[in-house]
């Protein structure tokens, strides 16, 4: 169930960036349209961040403690740059 609510906030926020994006780009741009996709967005990736640590929570509980040292150091070793993709 907990995997269906982050699935749900991934559409909703997938659902309003593109709308959000070519409304910027429109000549027909109304600026309380943007801001309310805008906020919508911002719920749906703060419900998203959430669960994610919810779920990172509830994970560490049932570890051993060499199992979450072993977390960590994998958590480590992940960090850095999460897009490499350059902006033209």
């Amino acid at each position: 169930m907990k995997y269906l609510s982050i699935a749900v906030s991934l559409l909703l926020l997938s659902a309003c960036s593109m709308p959000l994006r070519v409304l910027a780009g429109s000549s027909a741009y109304d600026d309380a349209k943007a801001s309310a996709l805008a906020n919508t967005a911002a719920q749906a990736m703060a419900k998203i961040s959430l669960q994610q640590a919810r779920l990172e929570q509830q994970l560490l509980a049932v570890l051993t403690p060499e199992q979450r040292q072993q977390a960590q150091q994998w958590r480590g070793s992940r960090q850095g740059p999460h897009c490499t993709r350059r902006l033209p």
